[in-house]
């Protein structure tokens, strides 16, 4: 059982943080590029890959960062400078996240 670093929950999702991160530096770009730096920084403050984490099905590279609390993060950074780009966003990658999750 992998435990998440930052909320000492069961790292269940199989997609780690860097990963995500493409993803929504994707999305930002065409909608507000100006926050994708903010974004870049999260990662680094959050990201730990080492052997106890658990691994990404698109990388491989483990991770001790659960996907949901990145993404809660993500969310608020996003929300605090744009409460409708937030709304989005959580829209769009917590349901991704949950389809995901429905298929594995």
């Amino acid at each position: 059982m992998k435990i998440c670093e930052n909320c000492r929950g069961i790292i269940n999702k199989p997609l780690c943080i860097g990963c995500l991160e493409k993803e929504i530096e994707f999305w930002l770009r065409n909608r507000k590029p100006e926050l994708i730096p903010k974004i870049r920084d999260l990662l680094l403050n959050m990201i730990n890959f080492n052997e106890k984490g658990r691994k990404c099905i698109i990388c491989k590279n483990k991770t001790t960062v659960c996907s949901s609390c990145y993404l809660e993060d993500v969310y608020k950074i996003l929300k605090k400078k744009d409460l409708e780009l937030g709304k989005q966003f959580r829209f769009l990658f917590f349901d991704l996240e949950k389809k995901i999750m429905l298929q594995n």
